[in-house]
């Protein structure tokens, strides 16, 4: 058995995540040789996204001697006799990670060389650090590159050269089924129970330790969704991973301390809500390209599938807000397909056209508008975020500009339930209990939208009708 100097868990990573950063984020052509290199080498790493070497018996074996008997040394000549205190710390960081003996060694032997890096700190919680740090780099490579997909939503302006080895390298990890196995390490990463493991196996410092850890953990798990929600806006998803995604959205209960969805479920959400996005069909031509790229599109019988999903199946979610929000998007999305139908959509797409008001009513009555404003608004990142600011604007927008007839209603019952509060504040009395708010939760919803508008993106002035003035300068510059 020969040990490598360095840590395969963490130095490649990094260099790999430096590599395509260059490529990518900078733009630097003469990154892209290195970048095709460092992707076929890479490759079984993406496909076995955050799987561990696994364990073996011949490995251990190998390194429970090197206390004696020695071990080779990578750019060591002879066997190298290693302390007996560092055996044991491997073996405890293998049991613990479920990870090759050797691996463990190696990743203990770099936490060593890097701890003057990290005064106070033992070279087994340094080693715990770069095990983090090196998944990190990892997924934030592959968000790098399925950001950098040439897509339907945003462009990051590459090259030509450069995004076709993205697009075809992003679509063969497609084909692996990476987009579930994203899913399934997002439901898998529990930061209880990370540092739980850790602190059972002495593994876990003091405070400011702790938080470094935990920093990296819930980075892991908001880069996982954000691979997701990108792929959602630059890709396609199959019906087998749409009924995954949202297998996995009905039984997930994170919220934050202020009862808005955290931020990995808010990205994995607003990844469903770009799924079932067709609203570019109001402003482009069927023979647009663009059309083509629409998931709805593209992929037959996934309308029909959602919508059995959503409204043909009545399970109880753990969230039953979520479910009325997606149900209020789908029944948006159903009244834009009926009423700019897409001739090449497959699947009987036509059954759930008829169903887009009962869609709607569902989604209403069970409180879509608060908790679209309570899950999704009252998130402190939501209007940090274009794209899911965007999303969000766009189907209160096409709610209210293609569904006016039920707007209307919800008014009228909104101001009858205003005349009941009235006459029984006038007797004295406490006015029911189960009166319907709808219209007030819907307004409140749009002023949580618009309160504050850090991205200086102006979407509130779309309510408002331009002056004449104004649409006579218009007139006058085309």
């Amino acid at each position: 058995m020969i040990l490598k100097n360095d840590s395969t868990l963490w130095a490649p990573y990094k260099e790999l995540f430096n590599v395509i950063y260059n490529a990518i984020g900078r733009k630097d052509s003469s990154a892209v040789q290195d970048l095709e290199v460092a992707l076929k080498r890479h490759k079984p790493d993406f496909i076995c996204l955050l799987r561990n070497p696994p364990r073996s018996p011949i490995h251990r074996d190998a390194v429970k001697q090197a206390s004696t008997t020695g071990i080779a040394v990578v750019g060591r000549a002879g066997l190298q006799i290693l302390p007996q205190s560092l055996i044991d710390e491997a073996l405890i960081i293998s049991d613990m990670f479920d990870l090759n003996e050797l691996t463990s060694l190696e990743l203990l032997i770099a936490g060593q060389q890097q701890q003057p890096r990290f005064p106070g700190l033992t070279r087994g919680l340094v080693a715990m650090l770069l095990y983090y740090d090196g998944r990190r780099n990892l997924v934030n490579a592959l968000q790098l590159l399925v950001q950098a997909r040439e897509g339907r939503t945003w462009t990051l302006g590459i090259g030509s050269e450069l995004s076709s080895i993205i697009m075809k390298y992003t679509n063969q990890l497609k084909e692996e089924g990476i987009v579930t196995k994203v899913i399934d390490l997002i439901e898998k990463t529990d930061v209880t129970k990370e540092l739980e493991l850790l602190h059972r196996n002495r593994a876990l410092g003091g405070p400011r330790y702790r938080k470094q850890v935990t920093d990296l953990i819930c980075e892991i798990k908001q880069t996982l969704a954000e691979i997701l929600f990108g792929w959602a806006c630059q890709g396609s998803f199959t019906e087998e991973e749409v009924s995954r995604l949202l297998s996995f959205l009905s039984t997930q209960t994170g919220v934050s301390s202020d009862g808005s969805m955290d931020d990995a479920m808010l990205t994995s959400a607003m990844a469903f809500l770009y799924v079932i996005d067709v609203s570019i069909l109001q402003t482009s031509d069927e023979m647009d390209a663009v059309i083509q790229k629409l998931n709805l599109v593209c992929v037959p019988d996934l309308a029909s599938s959602i919508h059995r999903q959503l409204v043909l199946i009545t399970d109880k979610w753990q969230m039953p807000g979520l479910k009325a929000i997606f149900q209020l998007a789908w029944g948006v999305t159903l009244r834009t397909l009926s009423q700019f139908p897409v001739t090449t959509i497959g699947g009987n797409v036509g059954e759930c056209l008829e169903d887009d008001e009962k869609t709607i009513d569902i989604a209403i009555e069970d409180n879509a508008f608060q908790a679209l404003r309570n899950l999704i608004v009252k998130n402190s990142a939501f209007h940090e975020q274009e794209f899911f600011l965007k999303r969000i604007h766009n189907i209160i927008t096409d709610f209210i500009v293609l569904m006016p007839i039920k707007v209307k209603e919800l008014r009228n019952r909104g101001d009858e339930t205003a005349r009941i509060i009235a006459s029984h504040s006038q007797e004295g009395l406490e006015p029911p209990t189960k009166l319907p708010l709808h219209f007030e939760h819907l307004l409140n919803l749009i002023s949580s939208i618009y309160a504050k508008d850090p991205l200086n993106l102006k979407l509130a002035s779309e309510y408002w009708c331009p002056s004449e003035s104004l649409m006579e300068q218009s007139y006058l510059q085309r």
